[in-house]
């Protein structure tokens, strides 16, 4: 029997949902499982911690943890929903920030309360 696997971090669309599920603070993936059943597929893979963003028609936008508690760093990170190379958008310094996206722009607080936005 396997280990069960923890779950946080979700979105759904039309089809596919997608969560950050993991096994202690070991092998931390970013999934995508179909609606209607099937196998979970992994899009990304931590070395440290994930964090599910956003998905929007084309991408899953996710955040890619690294460092100690206390010393943490970011970079958003995108993969196409269908599987693929994930692409580093841009580092987010100041440890885990809360992101979000509309149709033509990423915007981020930081853990200091900066507020910043970028174009995707």
């Amino acid at each position: 029997m396997g280990l069960a696997r923890f779950v946080f971090g979700t979105a759904v669309e039309a089809t596919q949902a997608y969560a950050v599920a993991g096994v202690g603070s070991t092998d931390i993936d970013l999934i995508r499982v179909p609606l209607d059943g099937g196998p979970a597929v992994t899009l990304a893979t931590a070395a440290v911690e994930l964090d599910l963003v956003a998905v929007d028609a084309t991408q899953v936008y996710f955040l890619d943890i690294i460092g100690p508690p206390g010393a943490r760093t970011s970079t958003l990170k995108s993969v196409p929903r269908t599987g693929g190379a994930a692409t580093a958008l841009m580092p987010l310094p100041n440890g885990e920030p809360l992101v979000a996206l509309d149709a033509t722009r990423l915007f981020w607080v930081d853990a200091l309360g900066g507020v910043y936005s970028a174009p995707r």
